[in-house]
This record gives C-alpha cells, structure tokens and sequence, in this order.
C-alpha cells in the first residue's frame, strides 16, 4: 500500500518575541521544532497573531503524455473497448499492481487489478498512470500538511476538450512488418493483434484481421505469435497513442509516407512551430489514419507500414493558452487554528480535482488533455496567483513556493509556437538545440534557441526574484525525464530547477518515489 506521509509532532511553530511592542508572534520556521528560550514573564498583556503559514502552489503538467505510464505506454481505458478479441495484446484488461501504488477504485487480486473500472456506466482510470501517481502524491501531501500550510492548485489551460477512443500505433522495418513465432535476438517485437484470431467470425476485428492475413498471404499471420517492429508508441521515446474515432479496431497504412520524412524539405523548424507537419499515406487495409502530425513528443510515424490497433480512451483539445494556466483550486487554508473540521472543509476543495480520469467530459478531475506543454504560461499563471495573495500576515511573512508536477519538457513558448523538446530526435531533426554553463543554467544566447525553454526560465527567474521571491521545485514523473535515460531532458529539467532557486529536479520512476519526492520539498 502506499506509505501515508508522516507528520511531525504538534508545535511547527516558533515562538519569537517582538522587542518594540511585546507581541508575541507566531511565525513558520520550519518542520523543525525550535526550542523557545526562557523568558520572564511581562506584566503588558500579549497578543497572538494568526500564523502565517507557507503558500504552496501545486502546479499539475496535464497533458496527454501523463496518461502514460512510469514506462511510456499509455493505457487509459484499456480493456474497456467493445472488441475482446484485442485484450489479449493491444487492450489488456489487468495490470501487475507497481509497488507503492494502490488502485484508485479496485484494489485488484493476487497481484492484479484492472485498468479500468465501470461504475454508473461511466469508465474510470484504475491504472498506474503518471497522472495516478501524480494525484496519489498530491493527497497525500495535502493530508499530511494542509494544517499548517496553505495549497493551491493550477493545471494547463486548454479549450474543446473532447474524447476520443485511442490506438496504440506499430512501426514496421524497412520493407513492411514481418510476423514470427520465434523471438529475435535482436530489434523490437511486439503481440501480433491477429494472431490465433478466427478469421471467419463476424466480429470486426475478426473481419479486420482477414483482410490483413490476406493482405500479407505469404505469412499466414493468423498463425504467428509476434511482429517485429523499428518501434512502437509504447516506446518510452515515443509516449503516444492515435486519438481518432471511425476507424477500424485494426488497420495499417502503406505506400508511403509522403514526404519520405518529416526533417528537412519541404518540412523546417519554422512549419513545426506552427504546426504545419504532417505524414501521409496512399493506401489502407481497413479504415485508417492516412494522414498524422507529431505530438507534443514530436513524433510522427513515418515507416513504410504503420499498424493501428484499438485500445481505450483519451482526450484531445483543439487548443492551449500558452501564457496562461488555469487555476482550479485557489489558495486554500485550514485555519489560523485548524481543527477537524476545518481541515476536511479545505481538502473538500481538493478532492474531485484529483480523482482518477474518466470517459466523461462532465465530470471535474484534471485530465490528461494538453496537446502541448505549455509551461511557460503555467509559471506566468504561478506569478499573479502569488500577486494576489499577499505574503505578510500580521507582521509574519509566509515561505512561498511552486511545486511543478511533470514528465516532460516545455514544448509551447508563449507565442503559441510548439518546440519538440530537447534530445528527441525530432528536436535533433530540426536543429533546436540548448546550451548550459558549467554550473548547469541555461545559457541564453549562442547556442540556445528553444524558445519554449527560454520562456520558462525567464519566468522561474522572475518568479525567484525580488524581496519575497517564490522558489519552484520540479518532479520530473517517468521515463521521459529519467537521467540514466535522457540525459538532455535530465540537463534542461536541472537548469529550470536552477532559475528556479531550488538548484535540482527530482527524477521519479516509481509510485513511491513520487511520493517520496513531494514529502521531502515539503518538509
């Protein structure tokens, strides 16, 4: 189960002794307990002011990336869609249950729980998604801490939010997928989706697998265990699912793609950041996707055969303000002196906000939807909560800091332009490169023109500045910012960690590391 954070014992607080005017102020010092001195006892009466505790802004990187999970493959829904002949391989219904997480909904059997649950006809995330762990975290904190600090919370903001069914997506070799019962030595494979299908059912998958077995007649696939892939969107590299509707629960595209590849002419740098890259193909088996763009990872397939095959739901936005975030809880306190009561009354304010992802655009969680990642607007969003919210109470000035929840990297400067983020191969395609000083900063000049990035640290800079300036710790959640696998991400997540006073990032690949990392920034 996971670990609930641990609470030091009553009396954060220190006790100083205001020499003009014989108040007795009570002040945040920190999670260590201070030891008053003695002191004679005034015969002027003493007043008690209301503490002023820390302001503590939780800002949640929601785009679609963090329904992934800690390894890349994004599986929200999965085994949930009307097509049981795929949840052997492409929608699988279980999971192994990671240690340090607890499904949100059903605690599972024997190791296993489901990915998804139905309740009320409405479809619920049960998985170990990076969105999950993020939410498990945060409540966490905020059960542990809301008594003697005030939180806030803030999400991208987005527009036209929609869900959509999603595909995982398969790249094949040069030449087109070949399909096997013998693992290779070497390359990547994955499930073959028709393998052991009865092709003479009226299922559509089965019908779908029958046009493909006879589209590749020489390889009988229906009797093959395994196809090999280049790669595959459960890649960690690659982090994507299709978001579509009206296509067949398997499919594949060929002849192409059109261009040969995305990096270089009649692509640039220039049409990416307006969004203007797009691959396409001629010809289908089954209804397809003919033509895609990249993600907010960049990515766009561009094999000579890309296999579509169903597996649950997602959503899509046609739209990110990129220098703006959205507040959805503002900053909340339990009280000068918290009691029961008020206490439950403050994480109320919390709690649908970070329930698990659903089917359904009615309800309140935070979902996974932003396109892009615009950070930069995120921190701007960080700067004029805090303009509002004055940090001296009573004499007492308050600790304030930004607790930046992500797995990935800035990929939206505050012009609306996208940026594929720093050592994807897409940003190695069109030339976006970052240059670091020796201390780990970013050096802004020669050498460095991500904008995206660049926005960010302005705003972190300019957030970690002036009389009362606000620090911003990041948790970097999941392969994509791991340091032992994509150093570049690792250095930009450091720099910003720098700009932002607080001079590292933490790097969390499991449930309990998450958690972990958000009780030490708050303690």
């Amino acid at each position: 189960m996971q670990r609930l954070i641990s609470k030091t014992p009553q009396g954060r607080f220190a006790h100083t002794l205001a020499s003009a005017c014989c108040t007795l102020l009570v002040c945040w010092s920190s999670n260590v307990m201070a030891v008053a001195p003695s002191i004679a006892i005034s015969q002027i009466p003493l007043t008690v002011s209301i503490p002023a505790h820390p302001q503590i802004l939780l800002a949640l990187a929601n785009s679609e990336s963090m329904d992934g999970d800690l390894s890349g493959a994004i599986r929200t829904g999965s085994g949930s869609i009307p097509h049981p002949l795929l949840f052997p391989t492409s929608s699988p219904v279980n999971f192994t249950i990671p240690a340090g997480f607890t499904p949100p909904l059903d605690p599972g059997a024997a190791g296993l729980a489901p990915y998804t649950v139905n309740s009320g006809g409405v479809l619920f995330d049960n998985s170990p998604s990076r969105l999950n762990v993020a939410k498990a975290g945060l409540s966490a904190v905020l059960n542990a801490y809301i008594d003697s600090a005030d939180f806030g919370l803030i999400d991208y903001k987005v527009g036209g939010l929609t869900e959509y069914t999603t595909w995982v997506y398969q790249m094949s070799n040069p030449g087109g997928f070949t399909f096997t019962n013998t693992i290779p030595i070497s390359g990547e494979y994955v499930l073959n989706p028709c393998f052991g299908v009865n092709i003479a059912l009226a299922f559509q998958t089965a019908q779908n697998c029958k046009a493909l077995n006879i589209f590749y007649a020489s390889q009988n696939i229906t009797t093959k265990q395994y196809m090999l892939v280049s790669s595959s969107s459960d890649d960690p590299s690659v982090n994507d699912v299709l978001y579509a509707g009206g296509l067949d629960a398997v499919c594949m595209v060929y002849t192409g793609p059109s261009p040969p590849s995305p990096f270089g002419p009649p692509f640039s740098l220039a049409a990416y950041k307006a969004g203007g890259v797009t691959e396409s193909y001629s010809n289908q088996v089954n209804s397809c996707a003919r033509t895609t763009g990249p993600t907010n990872a960049g990515f766009v397939p561009f094999s000579t055969q890309v296999m579509y095959e169903m597996r649950g739901f997602g959503y899509y936005t046609t739209s990110e303000t990129a220098n703006d975030g959205n507040p959805v809880v503002p900053m909340t306190s339990s009280g000068a002196i918290p009691n029961a009561a008020s206490v439950a009354a403050a994480i109320a304010q919390f709690t649908p906000f970070l329930a698990p992802e659903t089917n359904s655009t009615g309800t309140r969680e935070i979902k996974a939807s932003a396109t892009q990642s615009p950070m930069a607007g995120l921190m701007a969003r960080a700067a004029t909560i805090f303009a509002g919210n004055p940090p001296t109470t009573n004499g007492c000035v308050s600790h304030r800091y930004v607790v930046l929840v992500t797995d990935g990297l800035p990929t939206m400067d505050l012009n609306h332009n996208n940026w594929p983020p720093l050592g994807s191969t897409a940003a190695a395609g069109y030339g976006v490169t970052a240059a670091f000083n020796p201390d780990g900063s970013l050096a802004i000049g020669p050498g460095t023109n991500d904008q995206a990035l660049i926005d960010v640290i302005t705003n972190l800079r300019a957030l970690n500045s002036g009389a009362n300036p606000i620090q911003t710790y990041i948790i970097g959640v999941g392969a994509g910012v791991d340091p032992s696998k994509n150093p570049s991400a690792a250095a930009t997540l450091t720099a910003m960690s720098i700009a932002g006073g607080t001079g590292t990032y933490f790097p969390a690949t499991s449930p309990q590391a998450v958690t972990d990392a958000l009780q030490t920034i708050i303690t």
